[in-house]
């Protein structure tokens, strides 16, 4: 999954955009899990960056509906979903 943000900060006169991409799936045990990933998009001159802020991971037990959440402090989240 490629999300891209662009544009954006040509159509406004913001020099910096907060945008917020979240991806719900079910594991291979049938878990709901969601990733959120927080992300700002900052344009310096004619260029435009955009860095992760923050990413969290949150997954749901079908069977006991117990949650457990983890942000990108705690774990590699890109190694937790897979590629």
């Amino acid at each position: 999954m490629l999300v891209v943000m662009h544009g954006h900060l040509q159509l406004s006169d913001e020099q910096t955009i907060k945008a917020q991409v979240r991806l719900q799936f079910k594991d291979v045990s049938g878990d709901q899990v969601m990733v959120i990933r927080s992300q700002q998009a900052t344009r310096k001159g004619k260029s435009v960056s955009v860095k992760t802020v923050d990413t969290a991971m949150k997954r749901k037990n079908r069977h006991t509906k117990e949650a457990a959440a983890i942000d990108s402090r705690c774990a590699d989240i890109n190694a937790e979903v897979g590629d």
